[in-house]
C-alpha cells in the first residue's frame, strides 16, 4: 500500500489508525512505519465518504491521495529526503483513484466494529485526547 514509494525500503509497520470527520466527510488511513535506523513515517491514504442510499450503516469510499511525511518533521525532515530520495513536497504526494466500502457493525462512543469490502475487519477505539 506504499504505491511505490517504499518498495526498495526495509520498514515495519508500528500503527494503524482511521481517521473519520462526520461534517467534513472526510476518511483518511494513517499508517505508521519504522525503518531500520530508527526514522518513523507516516503514509497517509485520504478520501472522503457518502453513507450509502440503500444501507445506511455502510459508508461508501472513494480514495484520492496518499501522502508520506516523517513523524517528527521539525527533526527528522532531512533524514525523511534522504531516506526516500524526496525533494519538495509534491514528491511525497501520489494521486489515487480507488474506491470501496465499509459497513458499520457497531458503535458507541468508545469503539467502533466495521466490515470493508476486502472482508477486513476493524476494531477501532477513540482517541482520548
Amino acid at each position: 500500500m506504499s504505491f511505490g514509494k517504499l518498495a526498495k525500503i526495509d520498514i515495519s509497520v508500528t500503527d494503524v489508525f482511521q481517521e473519520v470527520t462526520a461534517d467534513g466527510l472526510q476518511y483518511d488511513n494513517p499508517v505508521e512505519f519504522r525503518f531500520a535506523d530508527g526514522l518513523v513515517g507516516v503514509q497517509r491514504t485520504c478520501g472522503h465518504f457518502v453513507v450509502n442510499d440503500t444501507q445506511s450503516n455502510r459508508l461508501d469510499i472513494t480514495f484520492t491521495a496518499a501522502r508520506f511525511e516523517p513523524k517528527d518533521k521539525a527533526t527528522d525532515a532531512q533524514r525523511w529526503r534522504d531516506a526516500l530520495g524526496v525533494h519538495d513536497s509534491a514528491d511525497a504526494e501520489v494521486a489515487v483513484n480507488f474506491t470501496g466500502w465499509s459497513d458499520v457493525l457497531y458503535l458507541d462512543d468508545e469503539l467502533r466494529l466495521m466490515r470493508g469490502n476486502m472482508g477486513n475487519l476493524y476494531v477501532l477505539w477513540r482517541e482520548q485526547s
